[in-house]
């Protein structure tokens, strides 16, 4: 009779290394697009440059994630919220124009800070992921950034330069159907 091996071990090892190089891959490729972006040229050195800056920063995140400093566990199906994020983002441009038209017209707006109830969730990489992309929705839009996540009281502090409707983000992710914006004391 043989003794048993524990065939674990390797596979766990194998799992671990797959994982790594899939992540550091993925923050590789997204790191060096938009180095692309940024630098909108395709000449060989600005290539070597961004793919090297990229390298660097990939391996860095991935150092950090090994260390289990950072838990970020997104879900793919999130992705259904990149229109309408887009969309909004196009809404809040209109939205500061005619703004910025009534402003010249001698009708400044003023902003407003609200405090918004959220499903702020637990400690996991789940959940930290879901913050953050929920804070990264909303800021991007050019009328609404995030000032606060708060954790104790599971609300948002958000800043509309415009005070006007809440973003579909926070909307979805409100603990109840009726999300209850609060403007914050002694702010304006």
């Amino acid at each position: 009779m043989s003794q048993p091996t524990s065939s674990s071990a390797p596979a766990r090892a194998g799992r671990g290394a797959r994982s790594r190089l899939i992540f550091g891959f993925a923050w590789w490729a997204i790191l060096a697009a938009l180095w692309l972006l940024l630098v909108e040229s395709l000449a060989p050195a600005e290539l070597i440059v961004g793919g090297l800056a990229a390298a660097i920063a990939a391996s860095v995140a991935e150092a950090v994630r090994e260390q289990g400093y950072m838990r970020f566990s997104p879900s793919l199906v999130w992705l259904r919220h990149g229109p309408r994020i887009a969309w909004q983002i196009l809404a809040d441009c209109w939205i500061l124009a005619v703004a910025l038209v009534r402003h010249v017209g001698g009708r400044p707006a003023r902003g407003l800070i609200i405090r918004v109830p959220i499903r702020y969730g637990d400690d996991s990489g789940r959940a930290a992921a879901r913050r953050a992309l929920l804070n990264f929705g909303i800021s991007i839009t050019p009328n609404s950034y995030v000032i606060d996540l708060d954790g104790e009281a599971a609300t948002a502090v958000i800043h509309q330069l415009v005070p006007g409707q809440l973003d579909p983000l926070l909307a979805d992710d409100a603990p109840t159907s009726d999300p209850d914006p609060r403007p914050v004391e002694g702010e304006r």
